[in-house]
C-alpha cells in the first residue's frame, strides 16, 4: 500500500531588504539598516565610503550597524550573506546640518513610480513628490531649525531635498512651507560652488502669502537640476529691500 505524504510549502528564498538611514559626520549611527527573513547571526556590511564592518541579524530578520561616517554626502551600503546582497541607502548630513535639524523624512521611489517624503508644519516644512524615475531612487527630506550654513540669510524657512539616483528623467513637485515673512519670499538654494544662496530658477514657481507655501517644479533643466540636489540647503528667503535712490538735488 502507497501512503500519500502531504506536501511541503517550498521554502521562501532568502532575501534582504535595504532600508534608508540618515546620520551625521562625526556622530555615530546605531540602529537598523535592513531586513530580511535571514536567521539570526552576524553579516558583513560594506558602509560604502570605503569601509567595511560586522552587523548582526535579530531573530526577527532585522539587520542592525553601528557607525561613523567622516564626510558628507549619499553612500550606499551594502549588506552580502551568502550568495545575497542587499542595499540600503545612507544620507549624510553635515555637522552644521545635523545640528539644525528639527525633522526629517526619507523614502524610497520604485523604478516607473511615485513617492512622497514629508516634514509637516507648523513651523518650516516640506513636501515632495518625484515621478517616474528611471531607476530606483531615494527621495529625502528636510527641515532645519536655524540656517544650516555659514551665510547670514534672513528666511522664513531652511530646508533639505535630495534625490540619489533615478536618473535625470524624474520630475520633482515640492511645497515648502513657511512662516514669519511679511510680503513675497523668494526661493533660494544654498550654491556649494560658489558658497553663496542663489535664486531658484523654474519655469514653474508659485508663492502663495495666504497659505504661506512655495511651490516649485525641478526637472533636467532647472537651477538647481534634479540630479543637483545632492547637499543642496533651500531657503524662503524675506524679500530683498528695495533700494533707496536720493533725489538729485540742484544748487545755484
Amino acid at each position: 500500500m502507497t501512503v500519500a505524504l502531504p506536501s511541503t510549502a517550498a521554502a521562501t528564498s532568502p532575501a534582504i531588504t535595504g532600508t534608508n538611514i540618515v546620520a551625521t559626520v562625526g556622530t555615530q549611527f546605531s540602529g537598523l539598516i535592513a531586513t530580511s527573513n535571514l536567521a539570526p547571526g552576524d553579516i558583513p556590511v560594506d558602509w560604502g565610503d570605503g569601509t567595511t564592518s560586522g552587523g548582526a541579524i535579530a531573530p526577527d530578520g532585522s539587520i542592525t550597524g553601528t557607525h561613523t561616517y567622516t564626510q558628507e554626502g549619499s553612500f550606499d551600503i551594502t549588506l552580502t550573506s551568502g550568495s545575497v546582497t542587499g542595499h540600503s541607502t545612507a544620507i549624510v548630513l553635515s555637522t552644521s546640518q545635523g545640528g539644525a535639524l528639527t525633522g526629517s523624512n526619507v523614502v524610497t521611489v520604485p523604478s516607473g513610480g511615485s513617492g512622497t517624503a514629508s516634514v509637516l508644519p507648523p513651523g518650516a516644512g516640506v513636501t515632495a513628490t518625484l515621478q517616474q524615475p528611471s531607476g530606483p531612487a531615494t527621495l529625502f527630506v528636510a527641515a532645519y531649525g536655524h540656517n544650516p550654513e555659514s551665510v547670514p540669510l534672513v528666511a522664513g524657512g531652511f530646508y533639505d531635498v535630495r534625490v540619489v539616483g533615478g536618473g535625470s528623467s524624474a520630475t520633482l513637485k515640492v511645497v515648502f512651507h513657511y512662516t514669519g515673512i511679511t510680503g513675497t519670499p523668494q526661493l533660494l538654494f544654498f550654491n556649494t560652488a560658489t558658497g553663496s544662496y542663489v535664486a531658484v530658477q523654474s519655469p514653474s514657481i508659485a508663492v502663495d502669502p495666504t497659505a504661506q507655501t512655495i511651490t516649485v517644479v525641478l526637472n533636467a533643466t532647472t537651477v538647481p537640476s534634479i540630479t543637483q540636489l545632492t547637499q543642496t540647503v533651500f531657503a524662503a528667503a524675506a524679500p530683498a529691500a528695495t533700494p533707496t535712490v536720493a533725489p538729485p538735488r540742484f544748487t545755484g
